[in-house]
């Protein structure tokens, strides 16, 4: 199969943490009442305080206190959050130990406890105390130490059975409230795991879970609680309920998102994987999230499934290098001697890659920073505006959506970048000649000026007349190799482009 390979060099700005010891890598938002927040022990407003095996202590597994500082998770999970009532066991525990188990890849898990016992759905409405305080949290657990937000787990909606309008509208409230919290957080298709209701506190127990059983979004998956143990009380789960609640709500989770790939040295890593976010999370150190490249690629594909099998990042046993993704300049934004160097700096650097992997027309599509570490951003982007390379596609990542620290792109924003950029390197660059089958071999001279020439066979995709898709067609075409012996080659290379492009243009008129 034909192997098309992208070559992705994102260079990410500062993160808030220098490693997942400042933070977890993995965050879960706990919300709902008191059976998140966690009864199982609990009877007549004492807990036993028995923490069976699966809810233990573990380094990897932090929580998020209600003074929003990190520290390492233990049962009661809830009992400085909800604090006026007596917490127990909740899911939270064994739902992290099992996603861990599973998923090694995972990394640190970070759980943020936002649960309220006896709340009503409308309490959680936008614009409410207890939604404020959630979105509150968020915010402090990622900019207290990175990560990514992972997944909300939800369980509520025992209070809203005592009412006939609260239970019929419940539907229709909790939809809304799920729709804000991907909005408020950037992430529009954030996974959220609910449970439908194990008890009530009044007759519309039904009502609710029909409700709850029936809501269909993207990447929203429901547990059901009926049938688990309850405490004496008929209304909580008890301990052993709720570690039974906890995986399932893990298997739930795990069933919509890849397992990362875990961490591991060069020798051990797999050269191809099929690819799924986070794309950097064993080259970038910092905690790695969604970027541009799967957003890039999926549509890509779709719009031309003869492109074959398409490679982000790696060159491997064959295939075309395509093209070179490139998104750096905010770290150069902090002082103006590195932001006015930063075009002739990039010139060269181009100019060095496209040398050493002997591309002199490599395509190579820059995206122009929209925030930066510093305040020489503007002038960061009129510097890069100038840069003058051949075969160089910009576009500009201006008003996309930024995360908390007004850095980063946002999901939303960073699939929005990848959407931009495929149809810049579809009309740019895919019916160009110059996009080489690296394992062509070849005839090679060196010409009059001192440049090494090599003749290869290579892919022109041209559109015939009356035809609306480009097809594939052989052609011959001479291509300028960089000479190690000679430093400016590759400025020589740059200067015959136009002559080459020539030149490619008179043999594929002779092919006809």
């Amino acid at each position: 199969m034909f192997l098309l390979i992208f070559s992705l060099l994102l260079a990410s700005p500062a993160a808030a943490s220098a490693d997942n010891a400042a933070g977890p890598k993995s965050i879960f938002l706990l919300a709902g009442q008191s059976n998140m927040s966690g009864r199982g022990g609990v009877v007549n407003d004492t807990w036993d305080g028995v923490v069976p095996p699966q809810c233990r202590p573990d380094p990897m597994i932090l929580r998020l206190n209600a003074a929003l500082a990190w520290e390492e998770a233990r049962e009661a999970l809830h009992r400085d959050i909800d604090a006026e009532k007596t917490c127990g066991i909740g899911p939270g525990m064994p739902f992290a130990h099992l996603a861990q188990r599973r998923d090694p890849g995972i990394g640190v898990i970070g759980l943020v406890p936002c649960a309220i016992g006896g709340t009503n759905i409308s309490e959680w409405r936008r614009g409410g105390r207890l939604y404020g305080q959630l979105m509150a949290r968020a915010k402090a657990a990622v900019l207290g130490g990175g990560g990514l937000i992972r997944a909300v787990l939800w369980y509520q909606g025992e209070s809203d059975t005592t009412s006939h309008e609260d239970a019929r509208l419940y539907k229709r409230r909790l939809e809304r409230l799920f729709n804000d919290l991907r909005s408020d957080l950037l992430s529009p298709v954030l996974p959220v795991i609910q449970v439908a209701l194990a008890s009530g506190s009044g007759p519309y127990v039904d009502v609710i879970r029909k409700g709850q059983l029936e809501l269909e979004l993207p990447n929203l998956r429901c547990v059901d609680a009926k049938g688990l143990d309850l405490e004496p009380d008929g209304l909580h789960l008890s301990t052993r309920a709720q570690v039974r609640l906890g995986h399932m709500l893990a298997d739930a989770f795990l069933g919509i998102t890849a397992p990362l790939p875990v961490q591991s040295s060069g020798a051990h890593r797999r050269w191809l994987e099929v690819a799924h976010d986070p794309l950097h999370v064993d080259i970038d150190h910092k905690v790695s999230g969604i970027g541009p490249g799967m957003s890039f690629a999926n549509p890509l594909l779709a719009k031309d499934p003869t492109i074959g099998v398409i490679g982000l990042a790696a060159l491997k046993d064959g295939g075309a290098l395509r093209a070179l993704l490139w998104y750096q300049g905010e770290s150069d934004t902090k002082f103006l001697q590195d932001t006015e160097s930063y075009k002739a700096n990039f010139e060269k650097f181009i100019a060095d890659v496209r040398a050493d992997l002997q591309m002199p027309t490599l395509p190579v599509v820059q995206v122009l920073v929209t925030s930066g570490d510093g305040k020489f951003v503007e002038e960061m982007r009129e510097n890069q505006q100038a840069i003058k390379v051949a075969n160089l596609k910009q576009v500009d990542s201006k008003g996309l959506e930024l995360i908390f620290d007004n850095v980063h792109l946002s999901t939303a924003g960073a699939i929005k970048l990848g959407q931009i950029l495929n149809p810049s390197y579809i009309v740019k660059f895919k019916s160009k000649t110059h996009l080489m089958d690296t394992t062509t071999k070849g005839n090679e001279r060196v010409n009059d000026e001192g440049v090494v020439e090599r003749k290869v066979e290579t892919v022109d995709y041209r559109k015939p007349a009356g035809e609306e898709e480009p097809r594939p067609e052989k052609v011959a075409v001479t291509h300028l190799v960089h000479d190690d012996n000679n430093g400016g080659a590759a400025a020589k290379v740059a200067e015959k482009l136009p002559a080459v492009s020539e030149a490619v243009g008179d043999t594929i008129s002779r092919k006809q």
